[in-house]
């Protein structure tokens, strides 16, 4: 007989925030079709916030909203967070995920608005995106992260593997060993958290992955990792940048694959 399912918290139903209003200078809608394929300009030189990664991001998702090909987009000079969010705006927009038609520029700076009040600055990563896309209502509950990503910017359990193995300075057979050793434990820990907030894997995928253990085992990784990111904001900021680090990974590999298409085609 089956043990019956735990309820994983992460799933739980935030409280309705309402946006805030848009700013009246804010541009409504995006640049129209460039006929010779090459990236478009944004449609207003004023800056969208202090941060370069916004405006990169602006860039990036006009460009594409604009007809530019995915490929020359990406061999543009975005760096890789501000590619990446530009990206993901994009997709949601263009795939109808989104609940409501929001101007990117709108949409952008409404992001950052949340992230500047969350406390941790400016927006800087696609995992920050996702979560004031969920807190603003804007993509429905039955969408999972993987399904906002754009296919294949997710990054895969080697990469994860081979990232962690140099964090902690261990094998990864070790880090999904049987043991206890509290630095083993540690990195087994954060990997499943990992797997579980920047890959999207279920519970059960995890543990098959995670040294074949069960999906309560790994629940209760999950809520240990939480609970000791709550009480410590070191541990805390420890761990946003560690799964900034893994998403960035599916990014940067799907990005280095649609360069190598843009520089074959020309």
């Amino acid at each position: 007989m089956f043990a019956p399912a735990i309820p994983d918290p992460d799933a739980s139903r935030l409280p309705p925030l309402i946006p805030s209003p848009a700013p009246a200078d804010a541009l409504v809608g995006s640049s129209p079709p460039n006929p010779d394929g090459r990236v478009c300009e944004k449609t207003c030189c004023e800056p969208l916030a202090a941060s370069p990664c916004l405006d990169e991001a602006l860039d990036v998702c006009l460009a594409l909203d604009a007809g530019n090909p995915l490929t020359r987009v990406a061999a543009g000079p975005a760096s890789m967070n501000g590619f990446a969010i530009g990206h993901l705006i994009h997709h949601v927009r263009r795939r109808g995920i989104l609940t409501a038609d929001t101007a990117p520029r709108d949409l952008l700076r409404e992001i950052n608005n949340r992230v500047r009040r969350s406390g941790e600055g400016e927006l800087r990563n696609r995992i920050q995106v996702i979560r004031a896309l969920r807190e603003m209502r804007l993509v429905p509950e039955d969408v999972a992260d993987r399904g906002v990503k754009p296919a294949g910017t997710t990054p895969c359990l080697r990469s994860v593997a081979q990232m962690m193995e140099e964090t902690s300075q261990l094998p990864f057979d070790r880090i999904i060993s049987p043991s206890r050793e509290k630095n083993i434990v540690k990195a087994r820990f954060e990997v499943i958290w990992i797997l579980r907030h920047v890959c999207g894997l279920s519970l059960t995928v995890i543990g098959r992955h995670a040294g074949g253990r069960d999906h309560t085992t790994v629940l209760n990784a999950v809520n240990k990792i939480r609970l000791q990111m709550q009480g410590d904001a070191g541990y805390r900021e420890a761990m946003a940048a560690l799964c900034e680090q893994a998403d960035l990974l599916g990014v940067s590999k799907n990005r280095k694959i649609l360069t190598m298409q843009s520089a074959l085609r020309e």
